[in-house]
């Protein structure tokens, strides 16, 4: 009888392991794509709940990591969670020193994207807000002010309150934020990747990173034509004023890049 139970109770054991096992190959299948609070970002929220993109959404797992320099994004690469996400180039820098033989960049998705936004002249100018964690903002900054401007990290969504209390005189900001708030803006680059897309070389090559791309890139000429562009981003955005905001777009350099596809 002892014998019988412990028959039992290893064949219970093994059924477990054997279910466990198949559900981490079911998860691990998962594409999982993170993507951030910007335009790029909202680009692939659209692939995400468009229930006509003829996606398998049980081969996909869609996160937002908000702020792609942030913590959890660090966490998440660390621990080897994604397979396609949307960076800075401090981003990337930082996935460089954690992890520089898995990832490769398959395109910039956006150029020129920063806009500096104040209400004041240049040399009125005295203290200046730009993301944390961004030293190549910083650097532009400096190439851009004299020596007696001071340069203050912030987190990205606390700019604009910063700005409007007048903590700063000026933020460096998403072309997202800029549009937002009624100020005037200025961009401090010229044809600069602001945002790469990097991918997993293990599912590089897979029909659902192809997949992925071909729908962004659809995407991407579909926003190329204004009416579009203004539709993807009233509805983000929640603006509501047409001829302004296509004007402050049109003002700006900011551009939309293409994906390469992997043979």
């Amino acid at each position: 009888m002892k014998i019988k139970n412990s028959l039992f109770v290893i064949a219970f054991l093994l059924l477990i392991l054997f279910c466990y096992k198949i559900n981490n190959d079911n998860k691990s299948s998962e594409i999982r794509i993170a993507y951030t609070n910007d335009l790029s970002g909202f680009i692939f929220k659209d692939i995400e709940n468009d229930k006509n993109s003829g996606l398998d959404f049980k081969e996909y797992k869609f996160m937002d990591l908000g702020d792609c320099c942030g913590s959890n994004a660090q966490f998440a690469f660390a621990t080897n969670q994604i397979d396609l996400a949307i960076l800075c180039p401090d981003a990337i820098n930082y996935l460089d020193e954690v992890d520089n033989n898995n990832y490769i960049s398959i395109g910039n998705v956006i150029y020129d994207s920063e806009i500096l936004i104040s209400e004041k002249d240049k040399a009125s100018i005295k203290v200046v807000g730009y993301m944390n964690r961004r030293e190549r903002q910083r650097e532009i900054l400096s190439s851009y002010f004299e020596d007696n401007v001071s340069f203050v990290p912030m987190t990205p969504l606390s700019l604009g309150y910063a700005l409007k209390s007048n903590v700063i005189d000026a933020a460096y900001v998403d072309i997202s934020t800029y549009l937002q708030l009624d100020y005037d803006g200025v961009t401090l680059t010229n044809d600069n990747a602001t945002q790469t897309i990097v991918i997993n070389k293990k599912v590089m090559n897979s029909d659902k990173i192809k997949k992925i791309i071909t729908l962004y890139n659809e995407k991407v000429r579909q926003i190329k034509n204004e009416d579009e562009l203004y539709d993807f981003l009233s509805k983000h955005l929640r603006l509501n004023n047409k001829e302004a905001v296509l004007k402050k777009w049109r003002d700006q350099k900011t551009k939309f890049g293409m994906l390469r596809q992997e043979d």
